[in-house]
């Protein structure tokens, strides 16, 4: 959209509360990060004063030498997996499958005169950090979810800021497969919007066998499940690549 030097505009999308102003040579971004990872307020492009921008949490200036008043905000997955943990366990039998809805906050990128890299990129609220991993060298940094892990798609609540991912769990091993810690690979899908405005990943299959480390073959589907309905990508995956094997279960140093 257009913000004409001397402008601002407002957004607030679940926790986040941005405001975007235009002055000469620069823009300025005010953000507040709000701490109700529930909050499902979403408000788009309203006008805003200086004092909107003065009340932000953090207010960041970017230069610029072009003379263009174009902004794009759009939205991304996040950047490292999400390790989401269930709030009471749960077992899947040997030789049977469980399909769960997870969800992960997004992240949003500002993108000012038409650029190809963001002038910042902000999450729509900020989980906290967690190690996943069999040990402190063989892991990696993720970020922490609570989630109930839904089985059923209506049990789940859509909200503006995060994106759902289903997930299909199929344990080939001979004992039952508890799992108290999920880690999703987030950075490895792309970003999908339904006709309704919700967001989504493509599925996923995790599928285990005998190997005891935690490990699960990953294959990405190419769409999101179809009770979606028809989708459109608003965002590439961050990483690419073949991934065929990840460490996805309960590990944790």
């Amino acid at each position: 959209m257009r913000i004409d030097p001397g402008e601002a505009r407002r957004w607030r999308i679940g926790p986040l509360s941005l405001t975007v102003a235009r002055l000469r040579n620069e823009w300025r971004l005010g953000s507040t990060a709000g701490d109700d990872p529930l909050d499902t307020t979403l408000e788009v492009a309203a006008p805003a004063t200086d004092d909107a921008l003065a009340a932000a949490e953090t207010v960041e200036r970017f230069v610029t030498s072009g003379n263009t008043c174009r902004i794009t905000l759009s939205p991304r997955l996040a950047d490292r997996s999400v390790v989401v943990r269930p709030q009471i366990p749960l077992s899947v039998l040997p030789d049977d499958e469980a399909r769960l809805f997870v969800s992960s906050p997004v992240f949003v990128a500002v993108v000012a005169d038409g650029g190809e890299r963001p002038l910042r990129e902000l999450p729509t609220f900020r989980p906290s950090d967690t190690w996943f991993g069999s040990s402190t060298i063989n892991g990696e940094v993720c970020y922490a979810s609570r989630t109930a892990c839904r089985l059923a798609l209506d049990e789940v609540p859509f909200r503006p800021h995060r994106a759902v991912t289903a997930i299909r769990i199929r344990n080939r091993a001979g004992a039952p497969l508890l799992i108290e810690r999920l880690c999703v690979p987030v950075p490895r899908l792309p970003l999908l919007a339904a006709a309704d405005g919700n967001l989504w990943t493509p599925s996923l299959t995790m599928t285990r066998s005998d190997d005891e480390d935690g490990l699960a073959e990953l294959d990405v589907g190419k769409s999101a499940p179809r009770e979606a309905g028809a989708t459109e990508r608003l965002a590439a995956a961050r990483v690419h690549g073949e991934h065929r094997v990840l460490r996805a279960f309960n590990s944790v140093f």
